[in-house]
């Protein structure tokens, strides 16, 4: 299995691990970018119209996965995406499930660290 991990939203790459090593991995796209901020912003909505945002939010995590790998070379890869205080992991076909960043674990944090 494959893991492409995105950090500050991806605007820097980020890097992918493999059975082979970790690499780096340059910037996607701007449309790549938007599709992964979009589906991490479907990914926190709750009240009414969760559940069939939270549709929309799979279906678009298919298709930039799908990118990801593309652009990536990676088969079957799963992407954890973290922006600023939150993010998503998704990969496989499955949902993306909403991953949150522990207070005090802010990318300013870790930059100044």
């Amino acid at each position: 299995m494959q893991i492409v991990i995105l950090f500050g939203g991806g605007d820097a790459g980020g890097f992918i691990i493999t059975a082979h090593g970790i690499k780096p991995i340059p910037p996607f796209p701007a449309d790549v970018l938007y599709q992964l901020k979009a589906v991490n912003s479907l990914t926190r909505i709750h009240g009414d119209h969760a559940g069939e945002l939270g549709e929309v939010a799979a279906r678009l995590s298919n298709t930039v996965v799908a990118h990801v790998e593309k652009a990536t070379g990676a088969q079957g890869a799963s992407v954890l995406f973290l922006d600023g205080d939150d993010g998503f992991y998704c990969g496989n076909g499955k949902k993306p499930i909403p991953v949150p960043i522990p207070h005090g674990f802010s990318q300013a944090a870790v930059q100044a660290a």
